[in-house]
């Protein structure tokens, strides 16, 4: 598998549809953020491996405006799916609280579950 030649503009469309893959698995499956977080890595490399087979591998070999217009068009539509589903409200993550814990002087997070 050899690089692009030149760099895609992927912006941040792929790891926004794993960060909302975590607060569906922490807050709609009640996991805890740990198992959530490596979801969001397996639906974020899910993603981007879907995103790369059709939209951009097809544009490799075009001009890099082809490629520039298609990543636009991929941030569009998975931002606005990711808005269907989920709307414009604020979100968050289902998270314990913790305690410092000082320990020699450092300061440390303990669980409190």
């Amino acid at each position: 598998m050899e690089a692009p030649a030149l760099p895609e503009l992927r912006g941040e469309h792929v790891p926004h549809v794993g960060a909302f893959a975590a607060l569906a698995a922490n807050r709609g499956l009640g996991w805890r953020i740990e198992w959530a977080w490596l979801a969001a890595l397996a639906v974020t490399g899910g993603v981007a491996w879907a995103v790369d087979r059709v939209a951009f591998r097809p544009m490799r070999d075009r001009r890099p405006f082809a490629l520039a217009i298609a990543s636009i068009g991929v941030t569009f539509l998975l931002e606005n799916a990711i808005r269907f589903v989920w709307g414009n409200d604020y979100r968050s993550y289902d998270v314990p609280v913790t305690r410092a814990v000082v320990w020699q002087g450092s300061a440390w997070a303990a669980s409190s579950s």
